[in-house]
């Protein structure tokens, strides 16, 4: 999902829904949570 503002509102509002698509996206480089040991 993408948002893009202007004038302190959202103008534009872009999702993403396409299943092939998706399952390509390494979402890793978001993931903010500590990785377990082990």
């Amino acid at each position: 999902m993408a948002f893009t503002f202007g004038d302190s509102r959202i103008t534009a509002l872009d999702i993403l829904t396409d299943p092939e698509r998706l399952a390509r996206i390494d979402l890793s480089v978001i993931d903010d949570r500590p990785t377990p040991p082990g």
